[in-house]
Parts: structure tokens; sequence; C-alpha cells
């Protein structure tokens, strides 16, 4: 949160279980739907969204790229969203800009049983960016990894 704060007016949190994020201090959106993955999250945090335009990140990347965010909210303009498209031809599509204006087709995928996001790229006005050679948004998955990155 502390990456965002200087960039963002407005940080939602969205969460299943919003109890095990109350700590953070911030608006915490629940999913309008239990056990649907991140797409639920995604939705769910757009049609609380007072902006249109929303850059989504996942809260386990500890390194956030803020000049390659601040590329995608450029990319957006005048379109749904912006995704970044790494090297290798592999969107990142949870650290992607989304419009609110997406949160209903997105329920509606979901109720057509629909769980990954990218399925969806096809049905909206999305723009790729081409992420810089290199660039990656790390992310921390495993006691392990979170040792590692305290350089434990």
């Amino acid at each position: 949160i502390c990456q965002l704060e200087p960039h963002f007016t407005e940080i939602l949190v969205s969460a299943a279980e919003p109890e095990r994020y109350a700590f953070l201090g911030r608006q915490v959106i629940v999913d309008q739907a239990r056990d649907q993955g991140p797409l639920m999250g995604i939705a769910s945090a757009l049609a609380a969204s007072s902006h249109e335009l929303n850059f989504v990140t996942t809260c386990d990347a500890p390194d956030l790229p803020h000049g390659l965010a601040l590329r995608l909210l450029r990319a957006a303009r005048g379109a749904e969203g912006a995704v970044p498209l790494a090297a290798d031809g592999h969107w990142q599509p949870l650290f992607a800009v989304y419009g609110r204006s997406t949160a209903a087709r997105m329920r509606a995928a979901l109720a057509a049983g629909e769980r990954r996001i990218v399925n969806l790229y096809s049905q909206l006005d999305i723009r790729y960016v081409q992420a810089p050679p290199g660039a990656c948004v790390p992310n921390i998955n495993t006691p392990e990894e979170y040792e590692r990155r305290l350089g434990r």
C-alpha cells in the first residue's frame, strides 16, 4: 500500500475475507461471490471504485514497476484497459489497468463459469503495452520466498 499511496487518490483492497486486511486501514471490498478467484475480486473492486480507470495489482508484489504502471494508465485512455505483454508473449493480467465499465462483463463471464480474465480480452477494448526487457512483477508466494526477500 505504501508504494501506491504517493500515486493514487483511492486505494481499495479486494478480499474474500475482509477481516484479514482490516489492519491496512483501507476500504476493503468484499468479493460479491466467494471462491471465484481473482476475476471476482477485480470485478467487485471495479464496481466499488469511484474512477473509470483503475490500476490493479496483487498484494504479494513487493516491488512495483511504477514506470510500467504509468505507461499502462496512459495506454488505457480511451480504451477499456491496458495490460503488459512480456517479451515471452505472456500477459500480466494482475498488474494491469481495467475500466470500471468492464465490471458487468466480468460478472457475466463469472456467471457463465469463466474464471480467467485473459479469456475476456477478446471481448474488451484492451491495449497491450510491451514490457521492457527483463521487466516482471515479482510476487511472493511462499514463506521461503518471503524469507529470501528479507535476506535471511
